[in-house]
C-alpha cells in the first residue's frame, strides 16, 4: 500500500514537473519551485528526485515514452510495412505538436537538450531504431522497398522526423502536421528524383 502512494504521489509531481518546465523552460526550474507548485516541501523531492537533473530526466521520460510505446504499437501492428511508417511519422509529429509548450523548451537549447537525452537515447533511441528496421526489413522481404540497410534507412527516417519536427518547434506558423508528415513518407518512400 505504502509503495503504491508513493509512485502515485510521484506520478503526480511529474506532471507538476511537467507543467513547470512547459510555463518556465528549463532555467526556471528548480527544486523550490517544484516544491511550491506542488505544495510540497522542498525536503520531500529529494525522497524522489536527487537532484534538478535526475527531475528533469524523468520528466523528459514521463513525457516521451508513451509516443514511444505508441509509435512501437503502430510499427507492430498488422498494417503493410510502408502504411506503418506513414501511420509513424503522422503520429510521431502529432504527438510533439500536441505537447509542443514542453519540447520547445529544448529547441533552443538543442547542444543541452542533446547532453541531457544522450542516456535516454543510448537505449531507447536505439531500441527504437532497432523496431523500425524491422518494419524496413518486413518490406524488402516483402519487394515493397529495396534491399537497403534496414538499420541505416531507419535511423534516416525517425531523424527526418526529428528535423521536422525542430522546424515545426521553432516556426510559428508550421502549417498543418498532416502535410509535413506527408512529406516525410512520400519523399522517403518515393524520392526527390522527378520521374522523367
Amino acid at each position: 500500500m505504502r509503495n503504491t502512494w508513493k509512485a502515485l504521489k510521484k506520478e503526480s509531481l511529474m506532471k507538476i514537473v511537467v507543467q513547470v518546465l512547459s510555463r518556465e523552460g528549463l532555467n526556471g526550474v528548480t527544486m523550490e519551485s517544484v516544491a511550491r507548485e506542488a505544495g510540497v516541501a522542498k525536503g520531500t523531492l529529494y525522497t524522489y528526485f536527487r537532484n534538478k537533473q535526475d527531475l528533469v530526466k524523468e520528466a523528459i521520460e514521463v513525457t516521451i515514452m508513451p509516443m514511444v510505446e505508441m509509435l512501437t504499437g503502430i510499427l507492430s501492428s498488422d498494417l503493410p510495412p510502408d502504411r506503418k511508417l506513414t501511420s509513424m511519422t503522422l503520429n510521431h509529429l502529432l504527438y510533439y505538436e500536441k505537447h509542443r509548450d514542453f519540447f520547445s523548451i529544448f529547441v533552443h537549447d538543442r547542444q543541452a537538450a542533446s547532453q541531457r537525452l544522450k542516456r535516454y537515447r543510448s537505449c531507447h533511441y536505439q531500441q527504437f531504431i532497432e523496431t523500425v528496421a524491422r518494419v524496413i526489413e518486413e518490406g524488402v522481404q516483402l519487394k515493397i522497398f529495396r534491399d537497403l540497410d534496414p538499420n541505416k534507412v531507419a535511423a534516416m527516417l525517425v531523424e527526418a522526423d526529428v528535423a521536422v519536427i525542430f522546424q515545426r518547434l521553432l516556426s510559428d506558423h508550421s502549417g498543418p502536421v498532416e502535410r509535413d508528415a506527408a512529406l516525410i513518407t512520400d519523399i522517403f518512400l518515393h524520392g526527390i528524383q522527378r520521374n522523367v
